[in-house]
């Protein structure tokens, strides 16, 4: 007698096919909007659908194990189990992604220096449609605000006291900066700045950092100031900048 093929169930193959699509969508909307197809706006609908979605779909898939190992049915219990661990990899990003947002404080302007704030040149012409502007302070947050969210998340953040001359450490910030993958858009050698751009990978977001070298008498001191161009809150990005310069420096 010949074992004959059950076809799988309609829910079963669209349980499956959610799934993945689900699971695509996830990448698609961050380089989609990197690529230029997606406004921000889009991709971040996208992305709530893939959280809405991923979770309805979860549900329905755990229901349908459930109802699969009733009925005994073996090629439906396959599916499941298959579409419950695609299912799981979009939610775990993205709930990283939430939990991640909730535990650093909503702002994207970071600073060794409050009281003197390194400034911009030539970031300030790539940011004339961007919708953060380099006003510390400005917006719904005033300076000092700002300034205390910051010290009390990140109070490793802090100007670099440095044994090398102002010419020295302006070569070493230099190509550490090139070393980490960011883009030197202007040198002041006179005054001791540099400007660069960091670019995210899956959304395209461009921060830009500015690192300011003075003389401290007995050596230099460095101070840095990372500011994302869009987005109230970074996700900790221009914290972890600056930190992983100071380290390297």
């Amino acid at each position: 007698m010949e074992n004959t093929v059950v076809p799988l169930r309609w829910w079963a193959k669209a349980l499956l096919l959610i799934a993945v699509l689900l699971l695509a969508l996830l990448p698609s909307a961050a380089l989609g909007h990197r690529w230029g197809v997606l406004d921000l706006s889009t991709a971040f609908t996208l992305l709530g659908i893939v959280v809405a979605g991923g979770l309805i779909s979860l549900l329905a898939a755990i229901f349908a194990l459930i109802y699969a190992n009733a009925k005994a049915l073996m090629g439906e219990r396959k599916v499941a189990v298959s579409a419950i661990g695609i299912l799981l990899i979009p939610i775990l990003i993205m709930g990283f992604q939430i939990g991640q947002a909730s535990g650093v404080p909503a702002i994207h302007d970071i600073t060794t220096d409050a009281d003197n704030i390194p400034t911009f040149d030539a970031a300030v012409l790539l940011r004339k449609n961007s919708p953060n502007d380099l006003e510390y302070g400005q917006g719904e947050l005033s300076g000092q605000e700002r300034w205390s969210m910051q010290q009390q998340a990140y109070p490793e953040i802090r100007s670099v006291q440095s044994e090398l001359a102002v010419a020295e450490a302006f070569v070493r910030a230099t190509d550490l900066l090139q070393q980490q993958g960011l883009e030197i858009i202007a040198t002041d050698r006179a005054n001791g700045r540099i400007e660069a751009v960091d670019t995210t990978f899956w959304f395209g977001f461009k921060d830009d950092l500015v690192v300011r070298i003075e003389s401290s008498g007995t050596g230099s001191i460095i101070d840095l100031r990372s500011v994302s161009r869009v987005g109230q809150s970074d996700l900790g990005a221009n914290a972890k900048r600056i930190s992983r310069f100071i380290d390297g420096f």
